[in-house]
């Protein structure tokens, strides 16, 4: 075995062991003589114990009397005693009562100042050592923390100055797209509105192309359809009905035409374009007559040489699909509003609230909304 203090080899006779730790030492380590080792063996042996344990376990007390000269010497050779420790000002200050605490222990006449110090006095300014350290390397931590924190936000201030450059130069030319755009759609507008001018003139000379088309025509609606007909003839046996003769040359064409409804079970109605106006005028004012005079018969499909059921007929101007549009909400509006009548002259529409109002021009049939309703008396 080896001693604990000088680590060379134990002879029997020389070596002296702590009850606590079952460490070894040369008693000569432990500055004891030959003669009070001698003297004291077996009290030494039995009680004992190693400096180390002694400072651990209660950490009181001088030990000046069983100090470890090797630990003594290696403390003194690593420059850890108190004479050769280096500290700041600040240490020196705070270790000021532990100095002087370990100058007004008492110690043995063997022992030396630097020998005197206990461990928890040198713990105690290992302590305040390390604490400057810590204190010193918080510090340089700290500003390493702030100049990496401010470069990385000088960094951000930077690439968002970039950002908010290029957002702002993106921002510009929106602008200018937009206002290229507003321009571009205040062009189309006025465009729009010149196209609408247009063209609701284009429609109004086309409604007058279109009546001047029919103006020579008459339309009869409700007559059966038979195969093998003979339109021409059903229109003269009309005429002479209504003592109206015609003669072949005053009629230009007759024919059906095909239903603006293809689902309705009606028959299709029939055109006769005549050779001028005033035959028309004159056709359609004969059967007004006629039919005020036969009140209880008026015109039927018998008029126009149609063997079987009877079927009433009506003849009127040949109307744009427009004008019959208006003529039919005109027609169901005096219905529900009680004017008298309505009715179609040279393409027009007129209703009248009784004989003595006047007669009213109905051009669409919004102008239906402005009229005030007839209101019957009780």
């Amino acid at each position: 075995m080896n001693c604990e203090a000088c680590r060379n080899r134990i002879t029997g006779e020389d070596i002296l062991q702590c009850i606590q730790c079952m460490t070894h030492y040369h008693y000569r380590c432990l500055n004891i003589t030959q003669s009070y080792y001698k003297a004291n063996l077996g009290e030494l042996r039995r009680s004992w114990i190693c400096p180390l344990c002694n400072n651990i376990t209660r950490r009181k007390g001088n030990n000046c009397n069983t100090p470890v000269r090797k630990q003594l010497e290696n403390m003194d050779e690593s420059n850890m005693s108190c004479e050769n420790i280096t500290i700041s000002e600040t240490t020196v200050e705070n270790s000021r009562p532990i100095m002087d605490t370990v100058e007004n222990t008492p110690t043995s006449s063997g022992c030396t100042p630097a020998a005197s110090i206990t461990l928890d006095q040198f713990s105690r300014l290992l302590d305040l050592k390390l604490d400057t350290k810590l204190q010193s390397f918080q510090a340089s931590l700290t500003r390493t923390i702030r100049m990496e924190v401010s470069d990385q936000i000088a960094k951000l201030k930077s690439e968002f100055t970039v950002t908010t450059d290029f957002l702002a130069e993106e921002q510009r030319d929106v602008k200018a797209e937009l206002k290229k755009l507003s321009e571009k759609v205040s062009k189309l507008e006025d465009e729009k509105m010149q196209l609408q001018s247009e063209l609701s003139k284009m429609n109004k000379t086309l409604q007058v192309l279109d009546k001047s088309s029919r103006k020579c025509s008459i339309e009869i609606q409700s007559v059966p359809e038979k195969r093998s007909e003979n339109l021409l003839y059903g229109l003269k046996k009309l005429c002479e009905a209504i003592n109206c003769p015609i003669a072949d040359s005053d009629i230009k064409s007759i024919r059906r035409v095909a239903k603006m409804n293809p689902s309705s079970d009606r028959p299709r109605n029939i055109i006769a374009t005549l050779h001028s106006e005033l035959h028309r005028d004159t056709i359609i004012s004969a059967v007004r007559r006629y039919n005020k005079a036969n009140k209880m018969c008026p015109l039927n499909s018998s008029h126009m040489g149609l063997v079987g059921e009877k079927y009433n007929i009506y003849v009127s101007e040949h109307l744009s699909a427009e004008c019959k549009a208006v003529h039919a909400a005109a027609r169901q509006w005096t219905k529900t509003n009680h004017y008298k009548f309505v009715w179609v002259k040279y393409g027009r529409v007129y209703v009248r609230k009784n004989e003595e109002s006047p007669a009213i021009l109905i051009r669409d049939t919004s102008s239906l909304s402005k009229l005030p309703p007839n209101n019957p008396v009780l």
